[in-house]
């Protein structure tokens, strides 16, 4: 079991993530090893509401609630 920290999490979100944590993420280990907290999951979208208004801040929020309900919904 892996918990993982909002800056993770930030980092796979972004455009272009950092390879080195992308790397990470995959070595050894498999998608359902990875937890997050309630308090990453609303770090994450505190940090999307602080963006101004608009097509970025709407398609972040949109991935990020298909990304929380899809891959950690049942954990």
């Amino acid at each position: 079991m892996t918990i993982l920290d909002t800056n993770v999490v930030s980092e796979v979100m972004a455009t272009f993530p950092s390879h080195a944590v992308l790397a990470w993420l995959a070595k050894g280990r498999t998608a359902d090893e990875f937890f997050i907290t309630t308090i990453t999951v609303a770090e994450i979208f505190y940090g999307i509401e602080l963006l101004p208004m608009g097509i970025r801040r709407d398609t972040l929020g949109a991935d990020a609630e298909g990304m929380f309900q899809e891959d950690y919904e049942a954990r």
